[in-house]
């Protein structure tokens, strides 16, 4: 009878097991999944996607407007515009701002890069940064190219968001200082002999020869 009643506990005990595991490999197959972050590449790198599916970027330490439209590729202005800043456009560690949203334009025949950023008012440079073209700037017919927002680095606005980056002081040159000429040497006074005057006549006439 011993023996009876220890094998119905051991095999309780499995049972119990048994559905402890089961148990909880339920709850893990309920569990929600939490989604792996998503990277962006390409000129937004490090830019985070809203909930509107409008890219934004969080302000890091010594970033400045500039310094971040150089950075993603985007227009000055457009970058200002897209965050309603006001002069003279400050931003703080930690601060969020909202990348405008890039255009695709589809190469034609005949196209350039200055063509295209003159079609757009966009900076030649940005575009070019923005769909990582170097030097000649070679594009191809059918190639899809990312518009960096609209109006290019210029006017008051991008002036003096540029100014409140910080400007490098120049160091102060050194006044010039005109050269001193040499004093020229004196030169020796040559004073002229008087001429010697001729000798006084005596009163003696010459006399004239006597030809033979």
């Amino acid at each position: 009878m011993k023996r009876d009643a220890s094998g119905i506990r051991a095999a309780a005990r499995v049972i119990a097991a048994m559905s402890v595991a089961a148990i909880l490999s339920i709850l893990a197959a309920c569990a929600p999944v939490t989604p792996a972050p998503v990277t962006y590449h390409g000129a937004n790198a490090g830019a985070q996607r809203g909930g509107d599916g409008r890219s934004g970027i969080t302000v890091r330490k010594d970033d400045t407007l500039y310094a971040i439209s150089r950075r993603q590729g985007v227009s000055l202005r457009a970058l200002i515009a897209a965050n309603n800043l006001q002069p003279p456009y400050l931003i703080v560690p930690g601060q969020t701002l909202v990348l405008p949203r890039a255009r695709l334009h589809k190469v034609a025949k005949g196209d350039t890069v200055f063509s295209i950023s003159r079609r757009y008012d966009v900076n030649m440079s940005d575009l070019a940064r923005a769909n990582r073209l170097g030097p000649p700037f070679t594009i191809a017919v059918g190639q899809q190219l990312v518009i960096p927002g609209a109006g290019g680095q210029s006017g008051t606005a991008v002036a003096a968001a540029s100014s409140a980056a910080g400007r490098r002081s120049a160091a102060p040159q050194a006044p010039m200082t005109a050269r001193q000429a040499k004093p020229r040497e004196p030169r020796p006074v040559v004073k002229k002999q008087p001429v010697p005057a001729p000798p006084p006549r005596n009163g003696q006439t010459f006399s004239w020869p006597i030809a033979a």
